[in-house]
């Protein structure tokens, strides 16, 4: 027993150093994931997490892994920003290694990795989960300093709240959304913008949004001068307005997509654009995971690669 001791002492105190460092602090952090072309945003404020997409594979969990306590297993919000692949394909494995609290949708697509998606909702629903439709001025209540507001400018939507799927029965997703949507319209257009404000910081999150829906946010008046801005369609010529880009001047700029992909993100145009406000521009093709670290007065940076 002697002899077995000094180990477990040694194992305890190892147990409980890591536990130290992995201890999440009073701060807001903005992870931008590096899950190659795709979108994956984990945002944390003490022990409560909100991810914005999951990505195009299981490389999502890489970050979470990292980014959140080993022992914390459950993700408060998910927020589903549209159903192209890239933004969805990882979300199957996330659901199925933790646990999730609520889900915010508002899209649907006939493909696999959606249907996929969808039976992964369905088992989460089982467990207790709360589906719910993203709708206009739709709020996440948080702590008193840190408000997240949904943006969702389609006008060709009906607004429904709390959308619920009915289980065990032939209704799927899509059945409950196809009557709301045009069937000529991009999916990009019906990306969930995200608006959040944590004391002095705002931030705009806007998946895929084109500059068709930037232009109906600025006009609206729903966008004012932010610090960081998630740049939409990871960086494609057919987002960054220059006009809302103008209205919005963020400070930091974060772009997401893989390192020389087929699709040519970033665009010339638009980095053009972003180093005309001028932005600090972080991309996760050159930079890795980026975290943003704020008190709600200071960023800082840190970057992964």
């Amino acid at each position: 027993m002697k002899q077995i001791l000094p180990y477990f002492l040694l194992c305890l105190l190892f147990l409980t150093l890591i536990i130290y460092r992995q201890w999440p602090d009073d701060q807001l952090h903005i992870v931008t994931c590096d899950v190659g072309q795709g979108d994956a945003i984990l945002i944390t404020k003490g022990f409560w997490q909100m991810l914005i997409d999951g990505g195009p594979n299981d490389s999502v969990l890489s970050c979470l892994n990292k980014k959140m306590p080993f022992w914390d297993r459950s993700i408060e919000v998910v927020v589903v920003t549209h159903a192209d692949k890239d933004h969805i394909g990882g979300l199957p494995q996330v659901f199925a290694n933790y646990r999730v609290a609520n889900t915010y949708i508002s899209d649907f697509k006939e493909t696999e990795i959606y249907q996929k998606l969808f039976e992964a909702l369905k088992d989460e629903q089982h467990k207790g989960m709360r589906l719910k439709t993203a709708f206009l001025g739709q709020k996440i209540s948080l702590s008193q300093h840190l408000q997240i507001k949904i943006l969702y400018p389609t006008p060709n939507f009906s607004y429904v709240k709390n959308m619920q799927l009915v289980l065990g029965t032939e209704t799927y997703l899509s059945d409950r959304l196809a009557e709301n949507i045009e069937k000529n319209e991009d999916s990009n257009d019906r990306s969930i913008g995200i608006y959040m404000q944590y004391k002095h910081l705002e931030v705009l999150l806007l998946g895929d949004l084109s500059k068709k829906g930037e232009i109906a946010l600025k006009q609206k008046g729903m966008i004012n001068k932010i610090e960081i801005l998630k740049v939409g369609h990871h960086g494609a010529k057919t987002s960054s307005d220059w006009s809302f880009l103008r209205t919005a001047q963020p400070e930091i700029s974060l772009i997401s997509c893989g390192l020389n992909n087929k699709h040519g993100h970033p665009s010339w145009e638009t980095m053009r654009k972003l180093r005309q406000l001028p932005s600090a521009i972080f991309d996760t093709s050159e930079d890795g995971t980026i975290e943003l670290i704020s008190d709600g007065e200071v960023v800082k940076v840190q970057l992964q690669n």
